[in-house]
Formats: structure tokens, C-alpha cells, sequence
């Protein structure tokens, strides 16, 4: 996540406070001053005046070479640097703590007697961060160096709150994507329903709202679902899990997807807050009738192609966002699928995103949409004949992504369900697939 979602994160959130004061105080009084100086008394001036500011942690060095040794040896937290001296002088001094690595931000505080603007002016160039002009004055100097040592205790606390909360949302990203069927799953639904399945899933920078599922209804047949919660971030996370144990919760109306439906809502109504909602989509694919019966709640339109015409039928996804209101209600349609179709569904992350120049549909056409659109992806898939799920799947998304040069801002998730003719289409060579996928499970969690 970069700097900018960080502060994104830190300000929605309000996790992040400034670090209490008497915590700062016992920081400050234990931080390491490193005073570089030719001069043994002017190396004990200075020490004696920041023992009076309240610090106590000192170390000292009579020339530049011997300053860089103690970097590591002392590690202090600033350096209090004099510019003229033997062996190596204050400006290489500050060169090379500026070409280091670690050591790069260090805070180091000029100390001279030299008037001369130019030399002042070159000192900040090669790296110093302030300065102060000798004789010193007492005050002054502890005021300086206390500003310097508090943004950097300040800001090392930051980043480790930052370290923490990339490692927290890491691991809430992983957890996410584990709510995804694996292929395991996904194989042996294809074994037994003669179906080929395969998903695509791009997540954004941020943590997002979006997952989708298949499973086995109560009755037995096939049920697939798309979501998409509102907004990015932790309580976007939140809400997947949430809603994943709450379709878990009502899957004995899973044959019934308008009370499916419903029935999520009215707890999500319960749960959630201002401005939370989810669209989903939700649907049973009935191969005895042919067709697949559905609800929607202000999803991605579900689409269905012909492979042998190219054909593309686009569904009704309008309804009510699930936890927006209660007591919804919510329509009953149907889609026809038959041998030889396609069904791909989609989230919203396909919608709305730029097109690069001369990329797309209709790029030749003057004031064309600037944007990607629900007909686009169907006309997209119209474009896309083959009967193989994942090789349409792989080639739908290849072709968008160049479209818009792969740049997204939201979740991409995309479910591509074909039913191919020939029995035994689905089927993949080896007779120990299940075994290798476990195997590659098992891996892929360790």
C-alpha cells in the first residue's frame, strides 16, 4: 500500500494518536546525542547545556572519520556537528551520512562560528538540517534539539504503526481471498455437474469489498453469487465476512433466491451502518429446464452468450443494495442457458474505467464514451467465441486490460460458468488431479 493509502487509512479510521506525552518525555530523555568536535572543552559545553534540557545520553567524536565509526557502534538519534575540523570537516561528514542507507534521515545539527552565508548555505545543501551559530546559546540549543529529536521519535512511532497495519491489512487480504472457492472445489463441482468454472480476481491497492461463491443448493443444483460491498478498506473486509457466515446462516432458502435474497437483507439491515450497502447477484442454474433463475440487488447485469452465434443476452440486475432498507422485496427472473453457453458475471471494477488512446470499442468514432461500459463487456464477449472457460476467461480480461492499460482503481472479479456439449469436456487428463490439486492447497497455504 503506498504513502497515500496509508494516510488515508490512518485519517478515516482515527487508529493513530499522537504518542502520550509522558511516553515522548522518557523517549527524549533516552535518546543518544552523538557531538562531533575537535575541541574536548567545546564537546563538554555542549553536553553540560543539553544535561540541563533533561538529557543524559552522550557520545563524542574529535573528527569527522571517527564520527562515521560511532553510527554504528552508538546509533545515536542526532548528531550535533562541528564543520571545521582536522582529517575529515562537517560538509563530508554530512555527505556521507546523506549516502547512506540507514542512516540517511538522521537529524545533524550545525554548530559553527563560521559567518560566511555561502559556507552556511552549502552546509544545508550537503545535508545538515539546522543550525546553530557559536558561541551557543544554551536555550537555543536544547529547543533545537529537542524539536528535531520529537519529530523523529514521532516519526519512527508512525512508521511502526504503518509497518503494523501493512502487516495487519496483508493478512486480512489473505484471509479475503480465502473466501474464494479453491480449485479443488472448483474441479469437483465441474466433475459432477458437467460445467466448466473459472474466476478471475485482481484486488485494488486497498483492501475491497468483493468475493464470490458456488455451491450446491439444498436440492442439489448449482448456485453461483457475486458481491460487492461499498467502499474500500478495513470495514469493507468486514462486511465480506460478515456476509459470507450470513449466507452460510440462510442457505436452507438457497433454492429460492428472491427469499435468499431477503432474507440476507434483513440482517444486513441489523448489521450494518449509514452508507453500507452490498449489490449481489444471485442465481441457480437449472440444467433440466435449461434456464438460470435469479435475483439481483443492484448488481452487474448477468450475460449469457451463444458460442455457436456470438449472441449475447444481458439480464436484469436492478434491486434494492442489500442493507439498505428493510423489508425489500425482490424479483424472480430467469435467463436461458443452454449446452454450449456462457455465462460470465462480473463486478463493477470492469465499469467505468478510462479507456487509453486509440484502445477499446468504437476508438475511431468521434466522441465516443470515454469510459468502459455494460455493453462494452458484452459486445467484448461477443468477440470472444470459445466453449473453454478458462482460455475465454484468460482472453476476455487480456483484451479489457489492454483496453485500459490494466489500471483500475476498485476489485476486479469476474466468473465465467460454460456448459460445454460433450460430456466428459470438462474433465482434465490425470487421474490424480484431485491429489495435485490438494498438493498445490497445501503449498499454497503453507
Amino acid at each position: 500500500m503506498n504513502t497515500g493509502s496509508y494516510a488515508k487509512f490512518i485519517h478515516s479510521h482515527k487508529n493513530y494518536s499522537q504518542m502520550p506525552k509522558a511516553v515522548l518525555q522518557e523517549e527524549l530523555t533516552q535518546a543518544r546525542i552523538l557531538i562531533v568536535d575537535d575541541a574536548p572543552l567545546n564537546c563538554e559545553i555542549i553536553a553540560g547545556f543539553l544535561e540541563v534540557g533533561g538529557f543524559s545520553c552522550f557520545e563524542y567524536a574529535n573528527n569527522g572519520i571517527v564520527a562515521l565509526e560511532k553510527l554504528d557502534l552508538f546509533r545515536p538519534d542526532i548528531l550535533v556537528l562541528d564543520l571545521s575540523m582536522p582529517k575529515m570537516d562537517g560538509f563530508e561528514v554530512c555527505r556521507r551520512i546523506r549516502d547512506h542507507d540507514e542512516w540517511c534521515d538522521i537529524p545533524i545539527l550545525i554548530e559553527t562560528g563560521i559567518d560566511d552565508a555561502n559556507k552556511r548555505a552549502e552546509a544545508f545543501a550537503v545535508g545538515a538540517t539546522d543550525l546553530v551559530t557559536k558561541p551557543i546559546n544554551q536555550a537555543e540549543l536544547n529547543a533545537r534539539v529537542r524539536i528535531h529529536l520529537e519529530y523523529r521519535i514521532l516519526m519512527r512511532d508512525l512508521q511502526s504503526y504503518q509497518s503494523r497495519i501493512a502487516s495487519e491489512l496483508s493478512l486480512a487480504r489473505e484471509m479475503q481471498e480465502a473466501l474464494l472457492p479453491t480449485d479443488v472445489v472448483l474441479f469437483e463441482i465441474n466433475a459432477r455437474h458437467k460445467v466448466q468454472i473459472a474466476q478471475y480476481f485482481q484486488p485494488s491497492e486497498e483492501l475491497g469489498g468483493d468475493f464470490w461463491g458456488v455451491k450446491e443448493t439444498q436440492k442439489g443444483q448449482l448456485a453461483v453469487y457475486v458481491v460487492d460491498f461499498a467502499g474500500h478498506g478495513v470495514n469493507a473486509a468486514i462486511n465480506t465476512f460478515r456476509l459470507h457466515g450470513l449466507i452460510n446462516e440462510v442457505w436452507n432458502l438457497s433454492d429460492n433466491p428472491q427469499l435468499f435474497l431477503e432474507a440476507l437483507n434483513e440482517r444486513l439491515v441489523r448489521l450494518l451502518s449509514v452508507e453500507q450497502y452490498a449489490t449481489m447477484f444471485y442465481g441457480i442454474i437449472d440444467q433440466e429446464k435449461q434456464r438460470i433463475c435469479y435475483a439481483a440487488a443492484a448488481s452487474t447485469p448477468p450475460m449469457v452468450m451463444v458460442n455457436k452465434t456470438g449472441d449475447v443476452l444481458m439480464g436484469d440486475p436492478r434491486g434494492i443494495p442489500l442493507g439498505v432498507a428493510p423489508d425489500t422485496r425482490y424479483e424472480m427472473r430467469e435467463l436461458p442457458f443452454h449446452p454450449n453457453n456462457m455465462l460470465f458475471l462480473f463486478s463493477d471494477g470492469f465499469i467505468a474505467v478510462p479507456y487509453i488512446e486509440g484502445e477499446g470499442p468504437h476508438s475511431h468514432v468521434p466522441n465516443r464514451a470515454k469510459n468502459t461500459t455494460e455493453e462494452d463487456i458484452a459486445l467484448l464477449m461477443s468477440e470472444t467465441p470459445c466453449p473453454n472457460a478458462p482460455i475465454f476467461l484468460d482472453r476476455l480480461v487480456g483484451t479489457f486490460n489492454r483496453w485500459v492499460d490494466g489500471k483500475t482503481e476498485d476489485d476486479m472479479s469476474a466468473v465465467c460458468i460454460s456448459w460445454p456439449e460433450r460430456s466428459g469436456q470438462h474433465v482434465l487428463s490425470g487421474i490424480n488431479i484431485i491429489e495435485e490439486l490438494e498438493a498445490k492447497e497445501e503449498e499454497r497455504n503453507t
